[in-house]
């Protein structure tokens, strides 16, 4: 108690002490290309030291749960959106994030995709379209890091055509609006199953 995972994978391990290839992991794990640049740059700054490694992961803890709230102030009150926010932290299943610097890799991409949510909404309800750009700018940073913002356009477009006068004006609109998303969605998995065009062996 409480219930989480103590241990660290042998594939954990494997990213923290990966070879160096920089741009090139582009063609060599087409799959997170950006996830392996930034295990090499977290490696050349944290290395082996733990202290360092204690406060990457509490920085990047602390940016998740920020950003987190920022998404939720959007909805509530602040008095409500911290209630939230401490109930999300303590959730067990998040405990697992807290222990180490393998982990964060999955903060910092998950803030990402939060920001890109938040950005993306502001846009919806002030219709300027610097939000859009940078929700779209960093769904596609996302996307190539770690692809669990794989089914994020669906929210999008929910967002767009919901909260507004639901009508096919805004559908049409809508649909639009979350293309270019689709198109970076769909050519991050032609290049992920195709192994980068056919410079490596086929991903799954």
């Amino acid at each position: 108690i409480p219930f989480e995972r103590t241990s660290l994978s042998p594939d954990n391990y494997s990213l923290l002490l990966k070879n160096n290839f920089g741009i090139k992991n582009f063609l060599l794990f087409p799959d997170r290309p950006l996830m392996y640049i930034w295990f090499e740059i977290q490696n050349i700054i944290i290395g082996e030291n733990s202290f360092r490694s204690l406060i990457g992961v509490f920085l990047s803890s602390l940016l998740t749960i920020f950003v987190t709230y920022l998404f939720l102030s959007l909805f509530f009150d602040k008095k409500n959106s911290i209630i939230i926010i401490i109930i999300y932290s303590l959730f067990i299943s998040k405990l697992e994030i807290f222990h180490s610097s393998i982990f964060i890799n999955s903060n910092i991409v998950s803030s990402l995709y939060i920001i890109s949510l938040i950005n993306f909404i502001v846009f919806i309800r002030n219709n300027r379209f610097i939000y859009y750009f940078f929700s779209l700018i960093l769904y596609s940073i996302g996307i190539f890091w770690y692809e669990i913002g794989v089914f994020l356009p669906v929210v999008f477009f929910i967002f767009s055509y919901f909260f507004r006068n639901n009508n096919n004006y805004y559908f049409k609109k809508s649909i639009y609006e979350i293309l270019p998303f689709i198109i970076i969605l769909l050519f991050y998995l032609t290049y992920r199953s195709s192994g980068a065009f056919g410079y490596i062996e086929p991903f799954p």
